[in-house]
């Protein structure tokens, strides 16, 4: 099953916003994040980072189309997470805020997921490429040859 993305022009202004808004954050001295769980900021990065790289996936759609799915995924891994690589710069400039590269990596994870996410939702040529592999991997395969 496919569901029909917004058109690429929303996208690319709600992957704008969202940037914007990550951006803001990053500027606010001092967050205070709840941390009742180690580390429990990682996922706050993992889930805000898996959301620009889904929007970006879908804002830089008509430019990418023409690329493979697996290239699709790294362009946009690329790009989100060197946004977060330039926050994380950021950051070195606010007071109270520090440069994490575990911070950046819980960036790079996001962007991972958000990307694989856009392709599975989007497109069928990930999902068939996935479903042929299981099928290559399958043991019943041996069994339906003889």
């Amino acid at each position: 099953m496919t569901i029909k993305p917004l058109s690429p022009a929303l996208y690319q202004k709600l992957t704008v916003g969202w940037a914007l808004l990550i951006f803001l954050a990053s500027s606010i001295p001092s967050l205070h994040v709840d941390q009742s769980i180690p580390e429990g900021d990682k996922f706050v990065h993992v889930a805000i980072f898996a959301v620009l790289a889904y929007l970006l996936s879908g804002a830089l759609q008509p430019i990418t189309r023409a690329l493979d799915w697996r290239t699709q995924i790294a362009l946009m891994v690329l790009i989100t997470t060197a946004f977060g690589l330039l926050d994380e710069c950021h950051q070195l400039m606010v007071m109270g805020r520090v440069f994490s590269l575990w911070d950046l990596l819980a960036d790079g994870i996001g962007s991972v997921i958000g990307a694989i996410s856009f392709k599975m939702i989007h497109n069928n040529e990930a999902l068939q490429a996935i479903e042929q592999r299981k099928s290559d991997l399958s043991p019943n395969k041996s069994n339906k040859q003889e």
